[in-house]
């Protein structure tokens, strides 16, 4: 049964269970730091994230580095 539950929430409404799950974290953190602190870890994430994502697609911290500030 929870299988099935999962699997349709997974196939159907994948993205609006991911926003939920963030919201709530978002929510926990802004009351347990405070709203400061808060977007402050989340823009943290957010870099982590973007630096991640292009290293990712680069293969290196050299390449993308390299694409970022061009070669010399």
């Amino acid at each position: 049964m929870w299988t099935e539950l999962f699997q349709e929430i997974m196939t159907n409404h994948r993205f609006k269970f991911f926003g939920a799950v963030i919201g709530f974290i978002f929510g926990v953190v802004v009351i347990k730091y405070g709203i400061i602190n808060a977007i402050l870890i989340l823009l943290a994430t957010w870099i982590g994230y973007s630096v991640g994502k292009g290293m990712d697609a680069e293969g290196s911290v050299k390449n993308m580095l390299a694409k970022i500030f061009g070669e010399k």
